[in-house]
């Protein structure tokens, strides 16, 4: 979702370590018609402090709420976990609701260092719908080979994004057909993000990621 320079900054400001200057405050007033614009510092550092929380302890998938004293509600859910040039990392949805029933929804890929959670530039984030569906056939192709330990490579020359998928074992869980995989995966500046997932497979859907299994199986 393309997002507005002057809310890109915006949100920044509540999620990472960046401030809006006081001189740019007229500059920014029509920021006061965002679900943002009563917006201060404990609401800021309530926010930052929710967030850390859910990014350190909650599962992929699952919701966490936050909100403000003055009714500003947020709804958050990392929806995958990796990492990125050896950092831990969450893809992290947000939703934030006025009380005039006003809503606005972001997405930031968060990475943590000795400083905390921060928003941070990962190759995930900059993959097309193309991108996306040429990792999703890689894997697929790879959860159905037999082979154990051999990867397979992609790569998209026109946006030079590319990864590898090595899967592991079959397993079963819950009278399911279940596979670890690694996934690796780079852009065009170099830029790395890996993770290891549980797919299992049904008739109806095919191989889609399970939590439940990743929780299950896990070494």
């Amino acid at each position: 979702m393309k997002i507005s320079s002057y809310k890109w900054i915006l949100v920044v400001a509540a999620l990472g370590s960046a401030a809006l200057p006081a001189q740019a405050s007229k500059k920014y007033e029509f920021l006061s018609r965002s679900v943002f614009g009563s917006f201060n510092k404990e609401d800021t550092d309530s926010l930052r402090k929710a967030v850390g929380e859910m990014l350190d302890h909650s599962a992929d998938r699952t919701v966490s709420y936050w909100e403000s004293k003055d009714g500003l509600q947020g709804r958050m859910k990392a929806t995958v976990s990796y990492k990125s040039d050896g950092l831990p990392c969450r893809r992290v949805k947000f939703e934030f609701i006025n009380k005039q029933q006003r809503r606005e929804r972001y997405q930031f890929d968060l990475c943590k260092n000795e400083n905390g959670w921060k928003i941070r530039e990962t190759p995930l984030r900059y993959f097309t719908q193309s991108d996306s569906q040429a990792l999703e056939s890689n894997i697929t192709y790879t959860l159905n080979d037999e082979a154990i330990g051999l990867p397979h490579t992609w790569k998209a020359p026109s946006t030079g994004v590319g990864g590898v998928v090595v899967a592991e074992k079959v397993q079963t869980w819950q009278g399911k057909k279940c596979r670890a995989a690694a996934l690796s995966v780079f852009d065009k500046k170099d830029r790395t993000a890996s993770g290891r997932y549980v797919f299992c497979f049904t008739e109806r859907d095919g191989w889609t990621r399970s939590i439940e299994a990743e929780q299950a199986l896990a070494n």
